[in-house]
């Protein structure tokens, strides 16, 4: 049957990038993919970030899969699993998988992060039979907009929004918080 043989992988081109961005992050609510989509494209249009980490599955004409990843410095990269069509192939996500990781092997990328907004067993399988390894889970620190305060919550504790005004300040907070750590480990303390 036609599902039956490798769906075509390829980079999307410019005007295929909305629809494979949307393929990679459909399982995020509507919302949060179409914020998603929107600030990849402009960075993407701006030269940001380089259109090349999109890849696509095609049958015939018709995109059926895709997945994003983005080089980082040190050869590092980070990638968002793939997703697919209903119906579509365990193996087209695979191959997805193994052409991205075969690109970043040309670019002489040495480690790639797989990105979860959330994990599922059908996505631990996955990056399992890509070659990746569970190390740990990042949790960041985030108030998105809509969930951000209306007023400063009461405490000892002062919040300021980031400007380029205030960026060395920033920075000064971010390198003490490292030398901290750093002196403890240099004093043989164990690390929080």
């Amino acid at each position: 049957t036609f599902a039956s043989a490798p769906p075509t992988i390829a980079p999307t081109t410019p005007d295929e990038l909305p629809q494979a961005l949307s393929l990679v992050f459909s399982r995020l609510e509507p919302e949060a993919k179409r914020n998603r989509v929107d600030t990849l494209l402009e960075d993407i249009r701006a030269g940001r970030i380089p259109s090349n980490g999109v890849l696509a599955a095609w049958r015939g004409n018709r995109m059926v899969g895709a997945i994003f990843a983005q080089m980082q410095v040190g050869r590092t990269a980070v990638t968002w699993p793939p997703s697919a069509l209903p119906g579509e192939p365990s193996r087209t996500l695979d191959s997805l998988i193994e052409a991205t990781l075969q690109r970043l092997a040309g670019e002489n990328v040495r480690v790639v992060h797989a990105v979860l907004d959330f994990s599922t067993p059908e996505d631990d399988a996955l990056l399992g039979r890509g070659g990746f390894k569970w190390l740990a889970d990042l949790i960041y620190l985030v108030s998105e907009t809509r969930h951000f305060p209306a007023e400063q919550p009461e405490g000892p504790l002062e919040f300021e929004s980031y400007a380029p005004a205030n960026h060395n300040r920033l920075a000064a907070i971010l390198d003490a918080t490292y030398e901290e750590r750093s002196e403890e480990r240099r004093g043989g303390k164990e690390c929080r």
